[in-house]
């Protein structure tokens, strides 16, 4: 990587529901520090700031999602008007940073065909916790006592919203299959949508919903929460949005020594799931139906012992050296250095 050093100062801006305070709070700002690069995170689909931005600066978007989103999960009014204006919006604006920062393959390739955003630098989202081992263990220790998951069950956790692409069905279903299996699994929902996941698990059988856990907690307890669990799970379908995405909650789980659950939806998490085998398992769809593939690798799961933990433990690390900042980020670092 490059040695040289970048003095940076990062500008937030929390009026999001005002579009032009983004252009009075961060222009002033800019033209007084005269930066070389402005990378544009979150704020890039404001026309207003992108318009003033670009025509002042070498600017590079932090992108995070797929700009067919309107299409597959905002329904008729999401198709009929936020997506043709998104569409516009990164034809006519998008088009003119120099370049983007996206976290898989399939982003870099929308908006190269979409924008026409030529330059384009890959990086997944990495988590930037890194517990050893022992904290690990001492974290799912803690944890299973305290929501009551016995040492002979199998915990799949489920960490983040309830919507349209993180919906419940298909973790219920795979819960339900579980249990008809003779699998004593037990399924937490640790999100803020409690309600919402209280009034989903009404029309549940009993049997299905005694086995579920529903709770939000503190934001700085979700890593040693995420320990206790035996299986992430980002269970996705497959459409554009999906194929362009690589969730947070990949790493986070994998930070705390968690193997991950995924679909092939989620092509770039998918892709190194299956090239790692010791990071998680590929379901065939996200329905949440197991085949006899998966019900072998869920009870190889439950049947590990400490010292197998430790081992996918370590064997997750080499995963997360993949997507970690200090690699994937080197290929910008380089760029930076051809504009000084």
């Amino acid at each position: 990587m490059a040695g040289a050093e970048y003095p940076i100062r990062v500008i937030t801006c929390n009026r999001h529901r005002w579009p032009a305070a983004l252009v009075w709070d961060c222009l002033p700002v800019l033209d007084e520090f005269r930066p070389d690069v402005v990378v544009l995170s979150g704020a890039e689909c404001t026309p207003g700031l992108l318009r003033e931005v670009v025509k002042r600066y070498h600017t590079v978007l932090d992108i995070h999602g797929s700009l067919i989103e309107p299409w597959d999960y905002g329904g008729f009014r999401g198709r009929l008007f936020s997506f043709p204006r998104q569409l516009l919006r990164a034809r006519r604006w998008h088009s003119r940073a120099a370049a983007a920062l996206v976290v898989t393959e399939g982003l870099a390739e929308e908006y190269k065909r979409i924008a026409s955003v030529h330059e384009t630098f890959v990086v997944p989202c990495a988590c930037l916790c890194r517990p050893t081992w022992d904290c690990v263990l001492q974290a799912r220790s803690k944890w299973r006592d305290v929501l009551g998951i016995g040492c002979n069950e199998l915990l799949l956790v489920h960490s983040g919203g309830l919507g349209l692409y993180q919906h419940p069905t298909p973790m219920l279903a795979l819960l339900r299959s579980l249990l008809q299996d003779g699998v004593p699994a037990r399924l937490l929902l640790a999100t803020r949508k409690v309600d919402l996941a209280s009034t989903l698990l009404a029309g549940q059988a009993k049997s299905v919903r005694d086995r579920v856990i529903v709770q939000n907690f503190e934001t700085d307890s979700y890593p040693a929460v995420l320990a206790a669990g035996d299986v992430g799970l980002l269970l996705r379908d497959d459409n554009a949005t999906n194929r362009a995405a690589f969730p947070n909650k990949t790493d986070e789980f994998w930070s705390a020594g968690v193997p991950v659950l995924t679909t092939d939806g989620l092509k770039a998490v998918a892709r190194l799931v299956k090239r790692y085998p010791a990071s998680g398992h590929v379901l065939d769809t996200s329905t949440g139906n197991v085949s006899k593939e998966g019900m072998k690798w869920f009870l190889e799961l439950l049947g590990s012992s400490e010292s197998a933990r430790e081992t996918r433990f370590n064997a997750i690390l080499r995963v997360r050296q993949q997507i970690s900042f200090l690699n994937t980020l080197e290929p910008f670092m380089d760029y930076l250095d051809t504009l000084s």
